[in-house]
């Protein structure tokens, strides 16, 4: 399993996000969506993980894929300041629970 995660997991994500980056695409909002195509919650994110309806999940699927395959990526680094610099961003109307770059998660490359 080289990306942590079963092959059932795996595609559900790679839907998930194929769903947000048309989204992107066509310029729709994305910042206080209720996502219909939602990523599961695999077993290792249930801990920090409540929903999986809104971007935050996304984001953390992004995440946990990126430290496999660009190892070293500063992505999740610069997220929060994104997120701080767009006034508009209601990072709880994404699904960002209070503290979330706090997480050992996010912490971790």
């Amino acid at each position: 399993m080289k990306f942590q995660v079963d092959e059932y997991v795996l595609k559900n994500w790679l839907h998930s996000l194929t769903y947000l980056r048309n989204l992107c695409a066509h310029h729709a909002r994305v910042w206080n969506r209720q996502f219909v195509i939602k990523p599961v919650i695999a077993r290792k994110h249930a801990g920090f993980l409540k929903s999986n309806d809104r971007f935050y999940a996304l984001a953390v699927v992004i995440h946990d894929l990126l430290r496999i395959i660009a190892p070293g990526t500063t992505w999740h680094q610069r997220l929060a300041p994104l997120l701080n610099s767009c006034l508009v961003a209601d990072r709880r109307a994404m699904g960002f629970p209070n503290g979330w770059e706090q997480e050992q998660f996010w912490r971790c490359p």
